[in-house]
């Protein structure tokens, strides 16, 4: 890493611990805030009450204008604190963990604050150092690249502090959600489109130039560390419980499949059933150990979005990229799964129960909203995106084309380890793609004969094609649409599958 960049982000750091999280006033010095209403769903809101309940606004007002004051050039207009008055916006905009308020001060600059969900309910040591793993990665690549992240002017991770939780604020994302634009007819048009998928390859690939000898997240220190992440007790969250996540620790890991079979165990035995789970447990460990040496298992590793998908960006008017928000978590891995992937929301058909073009399920059908992306318009802009990767000019030791045409498999694989509800399908896709469209078996065939003990020449046949699915996809978009329908055709003719019959 660069010492003049270690410097400056260390510095930086001493500088917001010391001087930057502002000291509580007295209530004679508070000012008062006003407050704007955005349109709103009761519901949306429901689940936050608690945190809600929880803050301080006239502290959170006076802690972003004495911010706002130390922030030099955006406060030249105004010299001193009874010059600036302030508008916090409410009720907030919601995320899955976080609220969002917008802030206003009385010479239109505008701030945001954004208040984690579970800061009331526990927020211990782990807790607290994913909240601060976000700031410390975002503040190093606004010092490091030009890829558009808003400023962190200040912040706390103490539930007891003046506003009465944690809060970072920050810099308001101009532009419009590109999850609100993509799917909007008088916003969106091929060439828009493709303009804006260009532009996100172009920021994502100064990502490029960090290399790290492990797995893990980004230590404020610049080093690997464990991977802080949110995790969800399943029964408390169908009890209304544990509606955040709870923070927990894995790794560093030395290697990618070190990381991809930590806590992959075999599933217990159902007492006098078939237990289906066995054999997709069989089916993904054959298609995790049949990852390719050229997808750099062992580093080098590199950065990338852990949430890479198109509610995390905003653009303009014109399709350029105007933010990229949400790093909590960021993740240091193997380049297919960092920098080098696909977005998302282009990858739709890998994840099938997930993509629903041309069914009954499609949700965006109202007027002047297209419907899902069909798979021929997805391998376009997947092949867009991996044409625009591919000409920054990338050193092949930094990057390979085969990092992005190679991702959607292993993202795949990475979704069906952690996701037992979308893994059934994506194992069903795997073996159509790894059987190039004529697959010998079916996922339900394969696990009632695992579960007997009769799959062995099975799964040497699997095994087999497995290790020849690590292809790209083909060019002609139209032939692989015709492959992706009669794929869903296939899937949804076997008439012995229990995870068919249950979900249609």
């Amino acid at each position: 890493m660069n010492d003049t960049l270690e410097a400056m982000m260390l510095q930086d750091q001493e500088r917001t611990d010391v001087n930057l999280i502002p000291r509580p006033q007295t209530d004679d010095d508070i000012p008062l805030s006003r407050t704007t209403s955005h349109s709103s769903e009761e519901s949306d809101t429901a689940n936050f009450h608690g945190v809600i309940n929880a803050i301080n606004f006239d502290a959170l007002a006076s802690v972003a204008l004495q911010a706002r004051l130390a922030c030099g050039t955006q406060c030249s207009q105004s010299k001193s604190q009874q010059e600036l008055s302030i508008e916090i916006q409410r009720p907030p905009w919601t995320g899955s963990n976080n609220l969002v308020y917008g802030i206003e001060f009385s010479d239109g600059i505008k701030w945001v604050a954004r208040i984690p969900g579970n800061g009331i309910d526990s927020f211990d040591s782990l807790e607290v150092s994913h909240f601060q793993n976000r700031i410390h990665v975002s503040r190093f690549l606004r010092l490091a690249t030009s890829i558009p992240i808003p400023e962190i002017f200040t912040w706390s991770s103490d539930c007891k502090n003046s506003v009465g939780v944690p809060y970072t604020l920050e810099s308001f994302a101009e532009g419009r959600l590109l999850s609100e634009a993509w799917i909007d007819n008088a916003w969106s048009s091929e060439e828009k489109r493709i303009r804006t998928l260009r532009n996100l390859a172009r920021v994502m690939s100064e990502l490029h130039g960090f290399s790290f000898d492990k797995i893990g997240s980004l230590a404020p220190d610049l080093k690997v560390g464990p991977d802080v992440y949110m995790a969800f007790d399943q029964d408390k969250l169908l009890a209304g419980e544990d509606l955040f996540g709870h923070a927990q620790k894995r790794g560093p890991f030395n290697s990618a499949m070190d990381d991809l079979l930590e806590g992959f165990e075999e599933p217990e035995a159902v007492d006098g059933q078939l237990n289906q789970l066995h054999g997709e447990h069989a089916l993904l460990s054959l298609a995790l150990h049949s990852l390719p040496s050229l997808l750099h298992l062992n580093g080098p590793f590199a950065l990338g979005h852990p949430d890479f998908n198109y509610q995390n960006i905003f653009v303009d008017v014109e399709g350029n990229i105007t933010a990229i928000i949400d790093w909590d978590g960021t993740c240091i891995t193997t380049r297919a799964l960092a920098f080098a992937r696909y977005p998302s929301w282009i990858t739709r058909d890998w994840d099938p129960v997930m993509y629903q073009y041309g069914g009954e399920y499609d949700d965006h059908t109202d007027e002047g909203l297209r419907e899902e992306d069909s798979p021929a318009q997805l391998l376009r802009y997947r092949q867009e995106y991996a044409s625009a990767l591919a000409e920054m000019g990338m050193p092949p030791s930094k990057y390979m084309p085969e990092d992005t045409l190679l991702s959607p498999i292993i993202e795949a694989i990475n979704i069906a380890q952690g996701q037992s509800i979308n893994r059934p399908w994506i194992l069903m896709w795997l073996l159509y793609w790894a059987f190039d469209g004529i697959p010998p078996i079916s996922l339900n065939k394969f696990c009632q004969k695992y579960e007997r003990g009769e799959a062995h020449d099975w799964i040497d046949l699997v095994k087999e094609a497995f290790s020849r699915m690590w292809h790209g996809e083909e060019r002609d978009v139209h032939e692989y649409e015709k492959r992706y329908l009669r794929f869903r055709q296939w899937m949804m003719s076997y008439p012995d599958s229990v995870v068919v019959t249950s979900c249609s």
